[in-house]
């Protein structure tokens, strides 16, 4: 067991930051770790991670990408650890060095105003690249600071499109482990206006070492001589750059420390049966709660009602666990009538166990009719109520689940073959269904974002008919009454002929995920039905993890759903691995049976077709109902 770890959250220029200090290296985070903390949806959320640690006497900066990646250096990042050390009392104000992965950089730190930090040479790398975003394609420079960096000047900065994803710059082998892309403006001041994509965090606000390579590429840019002096405008503040004639960088601008955070570390054999947690991280949980006011502890795994109990009781705030967590992002999600009935029946059915009051507020009774007895206690009449709530919720989910299976089993009469895309929550389910039939689903960099299945028609390349459904995120250990309260939904997966499983691969564990999501699969009765794993996002994954996925999963299909990647493979994938209609007919159709005709092309295979005066000839597979329909026009 490790003693406390104490963590705040800066920013320099809205560049934010999670500060660990670790002087005695106690804590060598994971990248798995790393990114769980700086997740913006389930983690603290941060563009990166700053462990202080004092090695030799001397402050180093041990900087994480947001994805847990290892970087050499962040000229923010180093500004708001000065600001850290400064404000509480670990180093004097004035000049002092800061250790980096990129060598030693000297700081001028006051105790009030900005701070000053020798970034080292910025060095122009010969040769031309270019930059490719939002359908324009830019020429720029290619330059290194510690860390690489592609600058490139545009009229505006409108012109460049959404970031979420990294541009495409070429010549790809420049940048293996990928590059820190700026999009530059020259405004009417004499300033310049930045919008950056840092890898391993996406487009952030601001970025230090961008702005030193930004004002070294706009001095050659001008045809200006060193030394140069520019202002530097990225969305989240003003940072001044000047570059002296040996092309070294000085970046001076704001630091500001919002907020102190706690984190505790237990690690044990398995949970407390009383409180999930040991006695005494419990107590310093508590005073936590108390000196930051926090309102509401949230626990990533699942409490039993009494450990919830409990830990309310000793906390005195809210408790919520893992599945409470998921069931209330469900709500905010659920948009159908069946959606929204399907996530109040999972809300009840976890409450139900864990009802309770505080203090005697619900244990008292209501009095009894004649010589019935004591009445119902008020938790007991809530109960009751929850359960008629229930039971009412089932037969409206179980008349849905009758329109829901009408709608299937039409499909199956059909012979439509049925494709269910898979994956774990927020992997790109809903944009590869967008890709694959320009469906129009909403896509959103959210967990859980879709909640009712989307059914879509498709053709494969010869022209049969299949169908692709989007459904529901997986997550690892999905309570289990999420799984009995989406039945009917899950059955979109269960019941369908191939499932696409898309993966992402910029996730820190996309092996995880593939285990969590096989999992869910098994437990709905999917576990036979073939499928496809689609690695999403490998544009901007780490190599290194996608060639071990490749290892455990050498079959996986590499995609990205935002460039078109390795999107007509798939396709190809999903095509042949459709059923085929096994029943081989030959058939001469009046041509007044057109229909029949039709039927064949969009539900069958066709191996030759003829025009004769009678009608038309066809030698074809088809499936038993079509087979059966045909008998009367068959011929030897």
């Amino acid at each position: 067991m490790k003693a406390p770890l104490t963590a705040t959250y800066g920013h320099g220029t809205e560049n934010d930051f999670v500060i660990l200090f670790d002087p005695d290296d106690e804590n060598n985070l994971s990248s798995k770790q790393t990114a769980a903390i700086c997740n913006r949806q389930s983690g603290i959320g941060a563009d990166g991670l700053i462990r202080i640690i004092k090695r030799d006497g001397k402050w180093f900066m041990d900087y994480r990408n947001a994805d847990g990646s290892l970087a050499e250096m962040c000229g923010n990042g180093i500004r708001v650890m000065a600001r850290y050390l400064v404000d509480r009392g670990h180093q004097g104000a004035g000049i002092f060095s800061i250790l980096t992965r990129d060598g030693a950089k000297y700081l001028s730190a006051d105790l009030a105003g900005d701070i000053s930090v020798n970034m080292g040479q910025v060095e122009v790398i010969d040769g031309e690249i270019t930059a490719a975003n939002n359908g324009k394609v830019w020429s720029g420079y290619n330059l290194n600071i510690g860390n690489p960096h592609a600058v490139v000047f545009v009229d505006s900065l409108d012109d460049v499109g959404d970031l979420k994803d990294p541009p495409v710059v070429r010549p790809k082998e420049e940048y293996p482990e990928g590059v820190n892309v700026e999009f530059v403006q020259f405004l009417e001041n004499g300033e310049l206006a930045m919008r950056v994509h840092e890898r391993g965090s996406g487009e952030t606000r601001s970025c230090g070492t961008g702005t030193c390579a930004v004002a070294l590429a706009a001095t050659l840019k001008k045809g200006m001589k060193l030394p140069a002096k520019w202002v530097i405008n990225p969305p989240g503040g003003r940072l001044v750059v000047e570059i002296d004639p040996h092309s070294n960088a000085t970046l001076t601008g704001p630091a500001v420390l919002i907020r102190d955070l706690d984190a505790l570390i237990q690690r044990r054999d398995k949970p407390d049966p009383a409180t999930f947690i040991g006695s005494g991280k419990v107590s310093e949980l508590k005073s936590i709660v108390k000196s930051t006011g926090a309102d509401t502890v949230v626990c990533d795994g699942e409490l039993s009602p009494s450990q919830l109990r409990n830990l309310e009781d000793k906390v005195k705030v809210k408790v919520v666990d893992r599945t409470a967590l998921i069931l209330d992002i469900f709500a905010q999600h659920a948009k159908s009538k069946e959606g929204k009935a399907q996530v109040e029946l999972a809300q009840m059915s976890y409450m139900l166990p864990r009802l309770r009051g505080w203090g005697d507020s619900l244990s008292r009774q209501a009095g009894g009719i004649g010589g019935r007895g004591p009445g119902e206690t008020k938790i007991e009449v809530d109960r009751r109520r929850i359960r008629d709530k229930m039971s009412k919720l089932r037969r409206e989910i179980g008349d849905m689940k009758v329109a829901r299976d009408t709608k299937r089993q039409e499909r199956k009469r059909n012979s439509i073959p049925s494709v269910a895309i898979a994956g774990y929550t927020n992997a790109g389910k809903s944009s590869l269904l967008n890709r694959l039939t320009n469906a129009g689903v909403l896509v959103q960099n959210a967990l859980f974002a879709t909640l009712d299945p989307t059914v879509r028609r498709s053709e494969t390349s010869d022209g049969r008919t299949y169908t692709l459904t989007d459904t529901v995120g997986f997550v690892k250990h999905l309570p289990h009454d999420l799984i009995d309260a989406f039945k009917s939904t899950l059955e979109e997966v269960s019941g369908a002929d191939v499932i696409v499983h898309v993966v992402d691969g910029s996730h820190p564990d996309p092996l995880g995920q593939i285990k969590a999501v096989r999992g869910v699969i098994a437990d709905i009765g999917g576990g036979k039905i073939p499928e496809i794993i689609a690695l999403n996002k490998a544009d901007i994954a780490d190599p290194e993890v996608i060639a071990q996925v490749l290892i455990q999963e050498p079959d996986a299909y590499l995609i990205s759903v935002h460039s078109g990647v390795g999107i007509e493979k798939l396709i190809r994938a999903i095509e042949s691995s459709l059923p085929r209609p096994r029943i081989e007919i030959r058939t001469v159709l009046p041509y007044e049976r057109g229909d029949l005709v039709s039927q064949i092309h969009e539900h069958g295979e066709i191996l030759s077709q003829e025009y004769l005066p009678e009608g038309t000839s066809l030698h074809a597979m088809v499936d038993g109902s079509l087979a059966h329909a045909l008998e009367k026009y068959s011929v030897n």
